[in-house]
């Protein structure tokens, strides 16, 4: 009986939890040309960047790596990393003012935001929003007249501009477009590495790079789905591993898609079967 699987297979953890390991500069694959523009985004003090992908691309893992990287900064700046799926123009004040510890001010919104701020500027990080409202254009493009701000967001299509009002300065014009791609093999197998060695062990351990890419078959090339497989996989190479048995035996079973328990039953079938006939 296996309940600590993780340690049966020596990690200190488990590598395959749906979620953003921390330090993500630890675990990120890849994606070094577009955290280079977002580098340069925050240097050249850009206004607003939209990074366009489907889902599994590497969108929020860039954008925690983006607020990872900016915290040594905390003099110079001000990051509010919140879900799209937060965003709404009734909320948008209480979001804005969430970094300095409080929902709601008597004060205008501008007004409170620079005298927190000081020198320092305003980084808001959007993580998935799919829609992007005249009112919250219109909002946004206010704070930027007043204020040092820079706006990043992420989203699964390339979203429509609303037109700014007359005699608004249009700040989402002509911003920082970063289009991600489908993610490839090397890069996944990256990733996957990259986890294990996290969490104590080296390569692809328990898997090898042909077991690894009919994971990423599996899973049509989504990240999530491989992560999940890779879980229940090293957990039945565990359960493997207790029993005694070579995980590189049950690894060579498990390429060539044979279930190793049903093996063994066939094999001790005939056996059965004499008995039965002696009786």
């Amino acid at each position: 009986f296996v309940l600590n699987w993780e340690q049966e297979l020596g990690f200190s953890g488990d590598p395959f939890k749906q979620e953003i390991i921390t330090p993500v500069s630890s675990v990120i694959a890849n994606l070094e040309k577009e955290r280079e523009a977002l580098n340069l985004f925050i240097i050249e003090k850009g206004t607003f960047a939209m990074l366009i992908g489907e889902h599994s691309t590497g969108k929020t893992i860039l954008l925690k790596w983006l607020e990872e990287q900016l915290e040594r900064y905390k003099r110079d700046m001000v990051v509010n990393y919140v879900e799209g799926r937060e965003l709404k123009i009734e909320k948008l004040q209480e979001i804005m003012l969430k970094p300095f510890g409080y929902a709601a001010t008597k004060e205008p919104i501008v007004s409170t935001l620079k005298q927190k701020l000081g020198n320092r500027r305003y980084i808001l990080i959007i993580d998935g929003l799919e829609r992007l409202t005249k009112e919250i254009a219109s909002f946004f493009n206010t704070l930027c007249a007043y204020l040092e701000m820079q706006v990043i967001i992420s989203s699964t299509k390339e979203l429509e501009i609303p037109q700014a009002k007359e005699g608004e300065i249009d700040y989402f014009k002509n911003g920082l477009k970063i289009q991600l791609k489908e993610m490839h093999f090397d890069s996944a197998a990256e990733m996957i590495q990259k986890r294990i060695e996290k969490f104590g062990k080296k390569g692809v351990y328990p898997f090898d790079e042909e077991l690894l890419k009919k994971m990423w078959d599996d899973s049509k090339k989504n990240t999530v789905k491989l992560l999940e497989l890779c879980r229940k996989q090293a957990i039945g190479f565990a359960i493997k591993k207790s029993k005694g048995e070579n995980i590189d035996d049950a690894r060579s079973y498990e390429k060539e898609g044979i279930d190793t328990d049903k093996t063994k039953i066939e094999e001790k079938a005939p056996e059965s079967s004499a008995k039965e006939k002696e009786r």
